[in-house]
């Protein structure tokens, strides 16, 4: 692990400043619902950055004119999850921030859930990422997870939903997540390998092997639309299943066997169903495992300036008033 020196400072500090970064596709209803919630958080040092991620329908646009305290970045094109919140991370440390707060867009999150969130990272020096209560948006009172663990076998990531297997959670969900700088510099951004899903289970496993603690604070409740930015269907089915051939092939040493076990028995289904036309897609994804790179792949946080990562064609337009 880095020297963590520069956590006690910030504990010194109650109130360090955290930037919120959402991620916005096309969904200018759920984001914007998403920023009317935030502006109702009772902490008070944060600002907000909101990738518009390739949309090319004037949503992000929307958005800046309808919450101008938000700092806008509008990539060219569509850098999926990974990369459209390492877009914002770079800004966000850039810009001064002791947090991140990485939250999807299709969340309402309560009062309190920011200051939960600070609360529990500053309670000690190797808490490295700290995740909410997450539950149901159309059953406040369900609790969709509070972390989550790997069957390796079965490739398939179980949302932990029981406050009594905290203890036994592998990765926390960046559905909402507020990560410290220093984790950052010391284990890196997300890997751009994952467009779309498993980012966040990989990036938990690199930084408890870092040395990090992963954990929940139960007072940060956010409330969740689970699947309405990723949608369904084939193509969120074809992208899970490259994720997860891809984070076998780097943590598991049985991936062989649990990526071709997987295959086999989503082709069979697929037939199953009637879905012939899926399953030549899902025999190919096999691939991913075998072209996956062990060491992570995103440009190095630099925190010398603004600048975007080199993959990201970008314009960055500046909040129109100081951090909340």
């Amino acid at each position: 692990m880095a020297p963590i020196d520069s956590l006690n400072l910030a504990a010194a500090n109650r109130s360090p400043r955290v930037d919120i970064c959402l991620l916005n596709y096309k969904t200018y209803d759920l984001t914007a619902a998403c920023l009317r919630s935030i502006r109702e958080l009772d902490y008070p040092n944060f600002g907000v950055v909101v990738v518009d991620n390739g949309s090319g329908d004037g949503s992000g646009q929307r958005l800046k004119q309808a919450f101008p305290e938000i700092r806008l970045i509008e990539s060219e094109k569509n850098l999926g999850f990974s990369g459209g919140m390492n877009l914002a991370m770079h800004a966000a440390v850039a810009e001064g921030a002791e947090h991140v707060w990485l939250l999807n867009t299709d969340t309402i999150v309560d009062r309190n859930a920011l200051a939960a969130l600070v609360a529990k990272a500053l309670s000690h020096q190797r808490i490295g990422i700290v995740g909410s209560l997450v539950h149901e948006m159309d059953q406040p009172g369900v609790i969709q997870s509070c972390g989550g663990k790997v069957n390796w076998f079965l490739l398939r990531p179980m949302n932990i939903n029981q406050l009594a297997e905290m203890p036994r959670l592998e990765y926390i969900s960046c559905c909402s997540a507020l990560v410290k700088k220093q984790v950052l510099l010391d284990v890196g951004l997300l890997d751009e390998q994952f467009f779309f899903y498993a980012d966040d289970i990989d990036w938990s496993y690199r930084m408890r092997r870092a040395g990090w603690e992963l954990v929940t604070a139960e007072d940060s409740i956010v409330y969740h639309l689970e699947k309405a930015s990723a949608g369904r269907g084939a193509w969120s089915e074809l992208e899970l299943t490259k994720a997860m051939n891809v984070l076998a092939a780097k943590y598991s040493w049985i991936w062989p066997l649990s990526v071709g076990f997987r295959t086999a028995a989503m082709c069979v289904n697929r037939l199953r169903r009637g879905q012939a036309d899926r399953v030549l897609p899902l025999i190919r994804a096999i691939g991913a495992a075998f072209t996956a790179q062990q060491q992570a792949i995103y440009r190095p946080l630099d925190v010398s300036s603004a600048a975007s990562p080199a993959n990201a064609a970008a314009t960055i337009e500046p909040s129109s008033t100081a951090a909340t």
